[in-house]
């Protein structure tokens, strides 16, 4: 679900949940949507402190796109009226109308996890969850010695990161590695030096998860399938 536009793949975990649990759609979007605002949030207040530390132009400019599109969302999930403007929509496509939202049950269930407190909860988690990323992306720069500290690793990696979050297409390809093969020749490493950090970088923190997260869901299926033949 990592490649696809913007992530927006995760958004088939609602049809999976309702498959298995037989939660509807109206309960279980809200916590996928809030999932990845949460990401988008956490990255952008994570660059804005990271330039204290180190400054990039290119951190700048994601920093502002990121700030407006946070906001934006949070708007829209606080806005009843753009709901059901957004239902709508959803309608006029036939592949979506599966997807349909109960407007109250999602509303109700939206307002809840906006709520200041339980941002206040999930926000420290998202977080410090990159903070195990940021730590290998360092090592990785260390391992070719090249002299950066972890917070300029951190704001290069993050802020190319985001650059292909935000032009929302499939998994970021592309765009991440030429953002990132971009920032680090600007930041006078050698163009094989860093192709070369490009592709480890990318093969650690994004194709290695996505052939755990099969290898995983494989399990789960599995398992799954061997319960029933057991009962």
């Amino acid at each position: 679900m990592l490649v696809t536009p913007g992530g927006i793949g995760t958004i088939i975990k609602s049809y999976i949940l309702k498959k298995k649990t037989g939660n509807s759609y109206s309960s279980t979007a809200p916590v996928i949507i809030y999932e990845k605002w949460l990401e988008l949030l956490s990255n952008t207040i994570l660059i804005a402190v990271l330039l204290i530390w180190f400054d990039l132009l290119e951190a700048k400019i994601v920093l502002g796109v990121g700030i407006i599109l946070s906001i934006t969302i949070f708007l829209f999930l606080k806005n009843p009226n753009m709901l059901k403007h957004f239902n709508k929509l959803i309608y006029k496509i036939v592949f979506f109308r599966k997807f349909i939202l109960d407007f109250e049950k999602f509303q109700d269930n939206t307002q809840h996890l906006i709520n200041f407190q339980v941002l206040m909860k999930t926000l420290p988690i998202t977080v410090s969850a990159q903070i195990p990323v940021f730590v290998s992306v360092f090592l990785i720069f260390q391992s070719f010695n090249l002299d950066f500290d972890i917070f300029a690793t951190s704001q290069i990696y993050l802020t190319s990161i985001s650059m292909g979050l935000l032009t929302m297409i499939p998994g970021g390809l592309i765009v991440t590695e030429s953002g990132l093969l971009g920032i680090l020749i600007q930041n006078n490493v050698e163009f094989s030096v860093a192709s070369t950090l490009v592709l480890i970088i990318r093969l650690v923190t994004f194709w290695s998860v996505i052939l755990l997260g099969f290898i995983v869901l494989k399990f789960i299926l599995q398992n799954k399938t061997d319960f029933k033949n057991i009962s």
